[in-house]
């Protein structure tokens, strides 16, 4: 076990010296499980005196792990992770507020039958659903796959852009509105019919927005969207004669964590080491989400969804409380 990470940055980086290690294990000794994985445990104490036989970690923090298998020449192979140490009042503390945009794909990325399963398995954390291009139509062409999909998004918000593909800034421009006002509105009235709870004031967009397209969202009683593009649009608010619409930007930085070359299961930690370090320095919310999302796989998801349900700095929230000032907007600039 090496010393605290103090900075995001580090996570990368080799780790600094040894704080404290373990006792070496023979190799027969350690378990497998039904994989043929090696299982082992590495025993940890947050006070003294205690068993000294227990790792003493003393402050709460990220610690990167070097786990290594030593023949008698020394090492032949080694991995790396990191242990993340609770503080020990967890109930009296501040949670990071993570927002979470799960994609749901007709072809490539999550698709529908995964995406129930994940969703049966975490039944009550406050993420949101989104409906990629083509998923209404398959939803509507398999009556069981459509009940069992419904059951599984449990009430929780579903975002979908019109199943046609309008440019809302360029419909406004030449005072086309009515376009995109019946495509959005016949889109709504499937996924009420499918049992989905369409979000009435909250849209996303995969497309820049000029002043004119963001003040016929506005007439159409859209006051925030949530760029799902996750680069073309600033977040913030643009502002039009009839008031302003709040854009709020994915963190594409931290969701790319998801579309790295290792395993899924290391993605899934890293990520989650990282919002751990952010923990400790800026308590603005995070929005997980887009295209980097859709390349991860089903058990980095699962680990993530787990985590924000159980790790106790993670607090899995709405878009709606996002946007509505119950916790504050990331600033455009630092997303």
């Amino acid at each position: 076990v090496h010393g605290p990470i103090i900075e995001e940055s580090e996570l990368d980086l080799p780790p600094g010296g040894i704080l404290n290690r373990t006792t070496p294990v023979s190799l027969d000794q350690v378990s497998t499980n039904e994989f043929g994985q090696l299982v082992t445990t590495v025993p940890i104490r947050s006070f003294t005196p205690a068993d000294d036989g227990r790792l003493w970690l003393d402050e709460a923090g990220v610690y990167p792990v070097s786990i290594e298998i030593r023949g008698p020449e020394g090492p032949v192979a080694s991995t790396r992770t990191n242990l993340i140490r609770l503080p020990t009042e967890t109930a009296e503390l501040e949670l990071l507020p993570v927002g979470i945009i799960l994609g749901v794909a007709s072809a490539d990325g999550l698709t529908i039958a995964e995406a129930s399963r994940l969703l049966a398995n975490h039944p009550t954390v406050p993420l949101s659903v989104l409906l990629g291009d083509g998923v209404l139509a398959q939803l509507y062409d398999d009556p069981a796959l459509a009940e069992m999909f419904q059951v599984a998004v449990n009430d929780r918000p579903v975002l979908a852009r019109p199943e046609l593909s309008l440019d809302p800034s360029a419909l406004a421009e030449i005072g086309q509105e009515d376009l995109y006002e019946d495509a959005l509105i016949s889109t709504r009235a499937e996924m009420t019919e499918l049992g989905l709870r369409p979000t009435e004031t909250l849209l996303p967009i995969d497309l820049p927005l000029t002043p004119q397209g963001a003040r016929m969202l506005l007439e159409l009683g859209v006051d925030r969207v949530i760029d799902v593009n996750a680069s073309s649009q600033p977040g913030g608010a643009i502002a039009t004669p009839d008031g302003q619409l709040q854009v709020i930007r994915i963190d594409d930085e931290l969701t790319s964590e998801f579309a790295a070359r290792s395993r899924a299961e290391s993605r899934a930690h890293h990520l989650l080491a990282r919002l751990a370090v952010r923990y400790e320095t800026d308590r603005t919310p995070v929005v997980l989400g887009g295209p980097a999302m859709a390349k991860a796989e089903i058990n980095s998801l699962e680990i993530l969804l787990s985590a924000v349900d159980q790790l106790g700095l993670l607090e899995a929230v709405g878009l709606n409380s996002i946007v509505s000032g119950q916790v504050p907007i990331r600033p455009a600039e630092s997303p």
